[in-house]
């Protein structure tokens, strides 16, 4: 049995069902070394951490941290692809030189002037994983093109992605929104922080086009608007405030409450390292539509199967794709029958079969 311990920045629902499965076949204990920030608090993220699953909070001195794990020379260690913050850099360096096996695990990086920038310590970081860790795990295709670019070797570099549980059959769904959608003709729904990275914008004109030709169309907006009020303002420049819906947050567990009621879950953003919610709305049956910025899209979308991977920030094709649906109701059923098919790659337990197949390649212990 393999002995593992994970450091991550902070508690997250994201992650709990595969430590569950790692734990079937691992011994696991789990480090975080950054308190739950308070914008994850908004969007009901709880801080609440494990213990009696072998989860702590780290100091952050690296020496002290690892002194909370006894045996932490023997152990695995999983450290986040972050080069930015101090602390997993400085925990790389520390596992190199003592000569500890360790992987990297994280998503791609933006594509911007920042990436431009950071470019020298990308490539310092490039040439201590080739030399000292035994691999990266990368979070999508993206973040593979992404750590190639870097320097990174390609044999060193495995897709490990975030993945999401089987939801329970026995789902009650969310009043509110339930008696919104009641005599609705198609439900759009987004899952995410009503914001202008994740392209909330472009959805509201996407389906403004839609209700011209089917009234009976609605939209759903789950989570916590940070756009002081904007989005309602241009649904109501739309002429389509009635028929969208901003449902304010919601916390992780009802997250599934809200999916039940969709047709449709779409994820306009114009960027997303990956997107959970598109695996949330697999795992539901759903049909699905993302974008190219989403590094999830790649992976849960098959194009015209159970959905559709469009450009970001393209109005015109998403309203397109979203027509598709409302007048061809047929295909919602049988994209997300196919979406329920492709989310079993998916499943915290193949998560674990793709780390172990990982492990032998790189001749971990």
């Amino acid at each position: 049995m393999s002995k593992l311990v994970i450091w991550i920045n902070s508690p997250s629902h994201y992650q709990r069902s595969f430590y569950a499965a790692l734990r079937e076949s691992m011994d696991l204990v789990v480090r975080y070394y950054l308190p739950l920030p308070e914008d994850r608090k908004v969007l009901g993220w709880s801080d609440a951490i494990q213990t009696d699953s072998g989860e702590e909070q780290a100091p952050h001195s690296i020496p002290e941290a690892l002194n909370t794990v006894p045996d932490w020379m023997d152990r695995v260690h999983i450290v986040p692809r972050d080069i930015i913050h101090s602390f997993p850099r400085q925990m790389a360096v520390h596992l190199s030189q003592r000569d500890v096996q360790w992987v990297a695990w994280g998503e791609r990086s933006f594509k911007g002037w920042k990436w431009i920038a950071t470019y020298p310590l990308k490539r310092w970081y490039a040439l201590l994983v080739n030399r000292h860790a035994r691999g990266v795990f990368a979070i999508g295709n993206t973040a593979i093109k992404d750590y190639s670019s870097w320097g990174i070797q390609r044999d060193k570099i495995e897709f490990l992605p975030y993945v999401t549980p089987i939801p329970n059959k026995d789902i009650i769904p969310d009043p509110k929104i339930a008696e919104f959608t009641r005599n609705a003709g198609i439900v759009f729904m987004f899952l995410g922080v009503l914001c202008k990275r994740k392209g909330v914008d472009i959805l509201i004109k996407a389906f403004a086009e839609v209700f011209k030709r089917n009234s009976s169309a609605r939209l759903v907006l789950v989570g916590n608007d940070a756009s002081k009020g904007y989005y309602k303002r241009l649904a109501t420049g739309m002429g389509v405030e009635r028929a969208v819906l901003l449902a304010g947050p919601k916390s992780p567990d009802s997250l599934y409450q809200c999916l039940t009621l969709a047709d449709v879950v779409v994820l306009p953003s114009r960027y997303d390292g990956w997107g959970v919610v598109l695996n949330e709305g697999a795992s539901m049956g759903k049909a699905l539509i993302g974008t190219d910025a989403c590094g999830a899209s790649d992976h849960l979308i098959v194009e015209n199967y159970n959905g559709f991977n469009i450009p970001a920030a393209n109005v015109e094709l998403l309203a397109e794709k979203m027509e598709f649906y409302s007048q061809k109701p047929d295909s919602v059923i049988i994209h997300g029958n196919h979406s329920s098919i492709i989310f079993e790659q998916f499943t915290p337990e193949r998560n674990v079969q793709r780390l172990q197949d990982a492990f032998v390649k790189w001749g971990i212990i």
